[in-house]
């Protein structure tokens, strides 16, 4: 489950206020979606989905290039038979052939499969809603960190102050991007990857600045 791994692995960092916070719904989202340990499960299981169909687009696009490759082979060696045997005429019989074969024409790769299929089009919907409900994830994880009762740590001979709060919205970001790149599909990956980024400059930034200031560390 995810309130497992967001909060269960840092038990050392998270007191029982916390831990009661963290049992508390997230502005709503366990009524629109459902749970969250449900919804990374789901999450998981899309994940893996779109993982095999990018799998398979690759195979088959590998297999296309592969008798391409073949093909164009093939082709290059019936050409210059063609032209060792003008070569022989030409020196058994003294005279140059006509120019019957002058340039061959380049080889032209066979269209097997189109560029664009069906198939790539329902892994790119599928990808969008994948993106879509991973964000949901991501900010309800992060607001689940922002609703516990903030609780500090004085460094020695230090103005700083270390909180739980990084290292908790940091892992939930460090999941969602890993599992967006599991799935190998090139826009979903770079989606979420820009959402985190944006996330973490945004809304963490934010979140601790106000943090900050108002436990007097900064101004």
């Amino acid at each position: 489950a995810l309130e497992e791994r967001n909060v269960g692995r840092l038990d050392s960092l998270v007191s029982n206020e916390e831990s009661l916070a963290n049992d508390m719904d997230d502005c709503g989202f366990r009524m629109e979606v459902g749970a969250l340990a449900d919804v990374d499960g789901a999450l998981d299981e899309a994940a893996l989905c779109l993982q095999h169909a990018e799998s398979y687009q690759r195979f088959l696009q590998h297999t296309v290039n592969e008798v391409n490759k073949a093909r164009q082979m093939r082709y290059e060696k019936e050409k210059e038979t063609k032209r060792l045997e003008r070569e022989r005429a030409e020196w058994a019989t003294g005279m140059s052939q006509a120019p019957i074969a002058e340039h061959a024409a380049p080889y032209v790769p066979l269209e097997i499969i189109p560029k664009r299929t069906q198939l790539m089009e329902v892994v790119a919907e599928l990808g969008g809603y994948y993106s879509g409900i991973e964000r949901c994830l991501l900010l309800a994880s992060m607001q689940r960190a922002f609703t516990s009762p903030p609780t500090f740590i004085d460094i020695p001979k230090s103005r700083a102050l270390k909180t739980s709060l990084v290292d908790t919205c940091l892992f939930a970001t460090r999941r969602s991007a890993k599992r967006a790149f599991a799935t190998g599909h090139c826009g979903t990956a770079s989606a979420m990857t820009n959402f985190c980024c944006d996330t973490l400059g945004g809304v963490l930034l934010e979140v601790i600045t106000r943090r900050a200031q108002d436990s007097g560390v900064a101004k």
